[in-house]
């Protein structure tokens, strides 16, 4: 499919000595996190600090790929994309490698590990998870992932639907999560995406056992879809930054804290 490509400009990074893991997790399927993971990531890297965005989940199972959504393709026409998934999998180093545009290094996990269908032992897992060597490292989270990197976490960012189908499906989750936070094993940040009219916080916040939630307002389907018309990422698109700016801001303060 032909579709029109613009790169954007690459802000500088500025170097930290300590890292920062920050997990986004969705208590049900397609909860909007990747959409909110990697906007977090250029955000972050837009304001100084180095990025590494890290893809977590089962090839075979994704329903569409971040890959194909903003045309890495075209991105790196003339450039080495390096498949971490593909590389772990023939048991490879995926140390030191950069996969860097608009200012993030992107592990991603491409087309052909969906069609391929690749697979990660529990070994190659923990390989990918660890291999961030920048200031920030975001993963964008399948749940099974979680127990691997649990306690090296320093903010797990809980993204939940409101819709009370999602919800009672999550229910596992909630509990597990709710413990985690109350025993502080692990801070949380809870995150209502695609919030509505006739959503009630209240309701939502008791089922959370939390009054510290970040709502995200419903983007229209067809934002997405212009983005990825325009080979753009979600992030990248000015009504969508101002939409989760309330989100930047909590993660923002929490990082000076």
């Amino acid at each position: 499919m032909d579709r029109p490509f613009f790169r954007m400009r690459e802000p500088g990074m500025d170097l930290h000595p300590s890292q920062i893991n920050i997990a986004v997790a969705g208590l049900s399927q397609c909860a909007g996190t990747t959409f909110i993971a990697s906007s977090l990531a250029l955000f972050l890297s837009d304001n100084g600090n180095s990025v590494t965005f890290i893809e977590c989940g089962t090839p075979q199972q994704k329903r569409s790929l971040l890959y194909d959504a903003v045309s890495m393709d075209q991105r790196f026409c003339g450039r080495t994309f390096h498949d971490v998934y593909r590389i772990l999998s023939e048991d490879g180093s995926v140390r030191g490698l950069r996969n860097q545009e608009e200012g993030v290094n992107w592990f991603l996990i491409t087309p052909e590990d969906a069609e391929q269908g690749v697979t990660l032992t529990e070994e190659c897992r923990r390989r990918l998870l660890y291999s961030g060597r920048d200031h920030i490292t975001i993963y964008d989270m399948e749940w099974d992932w979680l127990s691997l990197c649990r306690r090296d976490l320093d903010l797990l960012i809980l993204v939940a639907d409101p819709a009370p189908s999602c919800l009672i499906r999550a229910g596992e989750r909630l509990k597990e999560t709710i413990s985690l936070e109350q025993f502080g094993k692990l801070p949380v940040l809870w995150v209502v995406n695609r919030t509505t009219e006739g959503v009630s916080r209240r309701e939502i916040t008791r089922v959370l056992h939390s009054r510290d939630v970040v709502w995200i307002p419903e983007i229209p389907l067809q934002e997405f879809h212009k983005d990825e018309m325009h080979s753009r990422f979600p992030g990248r698109n000015g009504g969508n930054i101002n939409t989760l700016s309330p989100l930047f801001t909590k993660v923002s303060h929490w990082i000076c804290e």
